[in-house]
């Protein structure tokens, strides 16, 4: 899991786009066969994404969370943004 620290309230006045861009633009999400998470200390909220192929994906807990499993003391909210099968 990556671990995203974002800039204090003062620093956001002095970035530059590419600096903001760098802060919080995602780009590695949604690779298929595999799960990929980002961790963001705003709020200690995860984003990610799975991709499932031909086998499930196990949604298992990562060191950052402190916790036994996944969602042991977090709610988890899903959007299937999948294409419709032929």
């Amino acid at each position: 899991m990556k671990l995203v620290q974002l800039a204090d309230s003062v620093r956001y006045q002095t970035m530059t786009t590419a600096e903001l861009r760098e802060t919080f633009l995602l780009t590695e999400l949604f690779q298929p066969g595999q799960i990929d998470l980002v961790y963001v200390d705003l709020d200690r909220t995860v984003i990610g994404s799975a991709v499932p192929l031909d086998s499930p994906l196990p949604l298992s807990t990562d060191n950052a969370l402190k916790a036994t499993y996944f969602t042991e003391r977090r709610e988890l909210g899903i959007l299937n943004i999948a294409h419709p099968e032929p």
